[in-house]
C-alpha cells in the first residue's frame, strides 16, 4: 500500500533536481552523472543515495561490453511522478467537447460507466459489518489519496477527505464527481444511504460524507 504522507515533489536541493532530470529518459551510472554535473564522485553518490533512500530511483547492475557489470540508475515510476503532468487540461477539453456533441445527458451516461468501472477498485461488502466495510473503503480511498478518515456519531458513520483528487477538472463537471464520490460508496456497502454535507468543490475546507447505518 502507498504512504499517503509521502508527499512527490521535486526535491529542494538543486543538484538532486537535476539529477533527476538527467535520468529522464535515459538511465546513467554514476561516472556519467558526475561528467555531466562537473561535481565529484563523492557528491554525486550521496546524492544518489537520499534519492533512492526516498524511492525516487533505483539501481541494476548490467553487462558492458568490457569490464565487470555496471550499476545504472533510472527512475522508479514515483519519481518520474514529480516531473510536471497536465492530464488535467486534456481531461477538461475533453469533458467539454462530449457536452458540445452529446449534450449533458450523454455526459451523465458516460460518467455512470465511469462509476460502474470504478467500483471494480473498492469491495463489495458481503456479510461483514458496516464498520468494518467502511474501514477497508477508507484504506482504499487513502491509496488515492483522498487523506481519509473514518468517525461515528450517534446518527451514523462520517467520513472526512481532506484531499479532493476531482479538484483539477471540479470546474467542467460540478457537483458530477460528487455524484460518482457517493454512487461508489452507496453501491459498495450496499445501497446504504449516503448524504454529502459538505464539499470542498463548493468551497468548504474538507468533503464529509454522512453515512446511515444499517439498523438506524
Amino acid at each position: 500500500m502507498k504512504d499517503i504522507h509521502d508527499n512527490i515533489k521535486l526535491p529542494r536541493n538543486d543538484t538532486r533536481t537535476t539529477i533527476l532530470t538527467e535520468l529522464l529518459g535515459k538511465d546513467m551510472t554514476a561516472i556519467q552523472l558526475m561528467d555531466e554535473l562537473e561535481i565529484n564522485e563523492s557528491a554525486v553518490r550521496k546524492h544518489l543515495k537520499r534519492l533512492e533512500e526516498r524511492g525516487l530511483i533505483q539501481h541494476e547492475f548490467r553487462k558492458v561490453k568490457k569490464g565487470r557489470p555496471k550499476k545504472f540508475f533510472k527512475l522508479t515510476d514515483k519519481g518520474a511522478k514529480v516531473f510536471p503532468r497536465r492530464e488535467d487540461m486534456f481531461l477538461n477539453i475533453f469533458i467539454r467537447k462530449v457536452v458540445d456533441r452529446f449534450g449533458e445527458k450523454g455526459l451523465h451516461e458516460v460518467l455512470d460507466l465511469v462509476l460502474e468501472e470504478l467500483l471494480e477498485y473498492f469491495p463489495k461488502r458481503g456479510d461483514e459489518s458496516l464498520e468494518n466495510a467502511l474501514n477497508e473503503m477508507v484504506e482504499r480511498f487513502n491509496e488515492l489519496g483522498f487523506y481519509a478518515s473514518l468517525s461515528e456519531d450517534e446518527d451514523g458513520y462520517i467520513i472526512e477527505y481532506k484531499n479532493c483528487v476531482f479538484e483539477e477538472v471540479a470546474d467542467e463537471l460540478g457537483g458530477e464527481m460528487c455524484r460518482i464520490h457517493r454512487g461508489i460508496l452507496s453501491k459498495a456497502l450496499g445501497d446504504v444511504e449516503v448524504d454529502n454535507e459538505t464539499s470542498q468543490i463548493s468551497g468548504d475546507k474538507v468533503c464529509r460524507q454522512r453515512i446511515i447505518r444499517d439498523d438506524a
